[in-house]
Order: structure tokens, then sequence, then C-alpha cells
């Protein structure tokens, strides 16, 4: 039983998180409410580590990936079909931005050759 500096409860000793072969003295509640305070202010330099950790362990990531994917295949069926419902809803969005914006500027030009076509005559 350990007395976490923070809360002041007296908690097993498994409720506190281990750094290298020592336990820490807050407890694991008290920790990870520390470090999402810390996220919350500043979250760029984690962001940036876990970036770092995931580049220097590329293979690691990936093979842990496809592990949590083969052992949950239709969590991972759901997740694919959703991310390709998102690029069709994407695509077809754009294709209608870009039907109306070709279909404006064939306008302004149709106009703007009218004009022309008037001050010429």
């Amino acid at each position: 039983m350990r007395e976490c500096r923070i809360c002041k409860e007296t908690k097993p000793i498994e409720s506190f998180k281990l750094d290298r072969q020592w336990r820490l003295y807050t407890c694991r509640v008290c920790d990870a409410a520390r470090r999402r305070a810390e996220y919350a202010v500043n979250p760029e330099p984690i962001k940036s580590q876990v970036r770092a950790r995931r580049a220097a362990n590329i293979e690691v990531v990936r093979a842990l990936a496809r592990a949590r994917y083969a052992a949950n295949p239709e969590v991972a069926r759901k997740h694919y079909q959703a991310k390709a419902e998102a690029k069709r809803a994407y695509a077809r969005a754009h294709r209608v931005a870009k039907k109306e914006a070709r279909a404006a500027f064939l306008q302004k030009r149709r106009e703007l050759l009218k004009q022309i076509n008037e001050a010429r005559s």
C-alpha cells in the first residue's frame, strides 16, 4: 500500500506506474489527469514525441496494427467501409462544386465575349 502524493489516498502498489525499476509516487488516475492537463495546455511537444517514436518504430507500429485488425476483422471492415464512404462523399461534393464552378466560369466567359462583340460592332 502506498499513498498518492496528489490525491492523498492510500492505494495498492499496483495502482502506481512503474518508471524503470521504481514505482511512481502518484497513482495512475492522478498521473493520467496530469498528462491530460499538460496536453491541453501545450499539445505540440507531445505530438512531436509521438511522431518521432512512430517514425523510429514504424515496423512495430504496422505489425501491431495488422495484429489488431486480424484479431477484430469486423471492426477493420467497418473502418475501411467508413473510410471508403467518406472518400465517395468527398468525391461527390467535389464533383458538384467543380461542376458549379465550371458553369459560373462559362457564364462569365459568355458575358465577357458578348460585351467584346458588342464593343466591336
